[in-house]
């Protein structure tokens, strides 16, 4: 699950990344530091933002390769019929 919500962060990162570009910038307070700082605190409230449910992504990721996991490695596989009488006639 962690890892499905560090995937959820940089996808939510990337999302306010690209809604930061289509906004006009005033060259007044449009400096290099003030960009890094825009990329550091979008970074931080992508990462909370994920931690705490987010958007829902990790939840359903997780979900979809869980179920994934469980149909590539079953656990509990019925036993037939046909496989109870060989055990049984081999006692």
């Amino acid at each position: 699950m962690k890892v499905a919500r560090q995937f959820e962060a940089i996808l939510i990162h990337q999302m306010f990344k690209a809604m930061r570009q289509t906004v006009h910038k005033s060259d007044l307070l449009n400096s290099f530091s003030l960009e890094q700082y825009e990329t550091m605190l979008d970074e931080e409230i992508a990462n909370e933002m994920a931690a705490h449910r987010g958007i829902g992504l990790a939840d359903t990721l997780y979900y979809q390769l869980s179920r994934l996991e469980e149909a590539a490695n079953p656990k509990d596989v019925p036993v037939t019929s046909h496989q109870t009488q060989e055990v049984n006639s081999n006692e």
